[in-house]
């Protein structure tokens, strides 16, 4: 074999050595491609949960919306409550206008020794009632058995009983 034979089959042959290593390499990217695409198939959203989200971000634009009006809302009550609360502080009573109110209600109010004297008289009308009650069921029950014995008795001395 001549030299340049020799030459060119070594120049293939390297050309092979690195081909074999570009497909060994070209192996590896495509085995860290295929884990890639597993990793992403796993942790990535399917087109079902991204239009889950899609409708939940809609209803939360929604409830958000009603939020701002909800407090534009609030917030004007607020500002009547405050020029309100500004009209009213004129209105109120003083320290001395107060004390002039508790002074006479003080001088009306009964003593603990007066309402005691209330208290009892109450309890001896009470006492007093109870009594006349009783009195009132016993009579009530005596008549009622002297009203038995005249029926019982008028038809033996021939009387007739009017009422």
């Amino acid at each position: 074999m001549t030299k340049s034979v020799k030459q060119n089959i070594k120049d293939i042959l390297e050309v092979v050595i690195r081909l074999k290593d570009d497909v060994t390499g070209l192996k590896d990217d495509v085995t860290g491609l295929k884990d890639d695409v597993s990793y992403l198939k796993e942790n990535m959203a399917t087109k079902a949960e991204l239009a889950e989200v899609k409708s939940d971000i809609s209803f939360l634009k929604t409830d958000i919306s009603g939020l701002k009006v909800g407090f534009r809302d609030l917030k004007s009550e607020t500002s009547e409550l405050r020029n309100g609360l500004e009209n009213v502080k004129y209105g109120y009573a003083t320290k001395a206008d107060l004390e002039e109110g508790l002074s006479k209600v003080r001088e009306e109010m009964v003593t603990k020794k007066e309402f005691n004297q209330l208290l009892t008289t109450v309890d001896n009308y009470a006492k007093q009632f109870k009594d006349a009650w009783i009195e009132h069921l016993s009579l009530k029950d005596k008549v009622a058995r002297h009203e038995r014995w005249i029926n019982k008795a008028s038809p033996k001395l021939k009387l007739k009983l009017e009422y």
